[in-house]
Order: structure tokens, then C-alpha cells, then sequence
């Protein structure tokens, strides 16, 4: 079975009105806990981080997981 995790993190600079204070942190925990045998065990091979993405990069992510069986999306 191919399976595909696609992280995303992004937030606004700390002195910007919307900025959410844990963004950082969550992108971490998700992709560690996903890692984890709890977490399912995923290979870093199976794990796509997008740290403030593009679109070109959500773009490939997308096509990497388009013949996965399962896709999760955080």
C-alpha cells in the first residue's frame, strides 16, 4: 500500500496581527507523532513537509500523491 502525508506549516511573522502562536511547533509534533510507532509508523520517505508552500510546491506534492492508496493531509 502507498501512503502519503503532506504537512503544511505556515504562519505570519510574530509581530503580525494574525500570526498563531504554536504553528511552529504543531508542524514538528504532526511530523514526529506520524513517525512514531503510535503515529503509524510513517517513513520519512512517506512524510512531504511544506514550510510556507508555494503553489509549485503544493503542486508537487499533489502529483507525488496522486496513485498513493491513502493520502493524509494536515
Amino acid at each position: 500500500m502507498k501512503r502519503i502525508a503532506i504537512v503544511i506549516g505556515c504562519d505570519f511573522p510574530k509581530n503580525h496581527p494574525n500570526h498563531l502562536p504554536g504553528v511552529g511547533n504543531d508542524f514538528y509534533e504532526v511530523q514526529k507523532y506520524l513517525r512514531s510507532d503510535f503515529g503509524g509508523g510513517w517513513l520519512s520517505s512517506e512524510v512531504i513537509t511544506l514550510g510556507y508552500p508555494t503553489k509549485a510546491g503544493l503542486s508537487n506534492a499533489m502529483r507525488s500523491a496522486e496513485y498513493a492508496d491513502l493520502v493524509w493531509v494536515y
